[in-house]
């Protein structure tokens, strides 16, 4: 354990380096590990595939089948998680046009539905039925983040476990919004106080100008505690620009409680969405990340 207010870093050398700071309200939480080990228990993982197309001139598209490099976006992080051993079997959130996603993926996971499109908080509520109880922790994931690999998804899984974090969060620090990066300049900006603790998740479009400069952002993968997750989904409020239920909402309720929250750095590379035409354009022509 480190001592009274000192830094605690996990170190992940077999797979990448990351830097993780829990907060808690007495003592951080330390650990240094030599080695990223494959997990001995699995993890229920949550990926959100409600959404439509239409900003990728795919109205009638599932926004996860739109394709990317000849396969739908989906398929890349389902097979990022079961390369990574975390699940054996996902929970794919679907609504608008189930049934296309339905046909594409078959009985290689589960579904759960979501009747309205009124946020992510309300999508991960969806799954509830399906995945509470099977373990201590949850893990979420969005379908159209296509370059996330199953290395970063194991070392983040176990970096949950050992942290001991009600919520983890995957961030990662960009240079700037220019080029492949542009599409992070729409991510949810890390809030953090004056000791360095995540206090929220600020999304774009309810950050002023100061806050859409800042270079830490969320990638939009979550790691919970279980019974806290279920216990606060509940709790979250519409009141914001978009008027939706917002799973980063769970962030500030969470710093508001005094509890524990960790902070997982991946690289930025991983982190690309696609979001737009443009931008699927634009990664279509990059090669995937190392």
């Amino acid at each position: 354990m480190t001592t009274e207010g000192s830094k605690e870093v996990l170190t992940l050398r077999s797979f990448l380096c990351i830097l993780i700071r829990s907060q808690t309200t007495k003592n951080p939480l330390g650990f240094i590990m030599e080695d990223a080990q494959m997990l001995d228990q699995k993890i229920p993982a949550i990926v959100l595939a409600a959404g439509r197309g239409t900003r990728m001139m795919h109205t009638e598209l599932p926004k996860v089948l739109v394709e990317f490099r000849e396969r739908p976006m989906v398929e890349y992080i389902l097979q990022a998680i079961e390369k990574s051993g975390v699940c054996s079997k996902p929970v794919v959130v679907v609504g608008y046009r189930q049934e296309l996603i339905r046909e594409v993926l078959a009985g290689r996971v589960d579904y759960a539905v979501q009747m309205e499109q009124r946020g992510t908080a309300d999508a991960v509520a969806s799954a509830r039925a399906i995945v509470e109880g099977q373990s201590e922790h949850v893990l979420v994931f969005y379908g159209d983040n296509p370059f996330v690999r199953a290395e970063t998804i194991a070392a983040f899984a176990n970096a949950h476990i050992q942290s001991g974090a009600i919520i983890t969060l995957a961030v990662t620090t960009t240079q700037d919004y220019n080029g492949p990066r542009a599409s992070l300049e729409y991510y949810g900006r890390i809030v953090r106080d004056k000791k360095g603790d995540i206090v929220r998740i600020t999304e774009y479009k309810d950050a002023d100008d100061q806050l859409r400069q800042s270079s830490e952002v969320n990638t939009m993968m979550y790691a919970f505690n279980a019974p806290w997750l279920w216990s606060h989904i509940g709790k979250i409020q519409n009141s914001n620009a978009q008027q939706e239920y917002l799973i980063t909402d769970l962030v500030g309720l969470a710093a508001a409680e005094g509890v524990a929250i960790a902070a997982f750095s991946i690289p930025t590379k991983e982190c690309y969405g696609i979001n737009s035409k443009e931008e699927l354009e634009l990664l279509n022509n990059r090669d995937m990340p190392a």
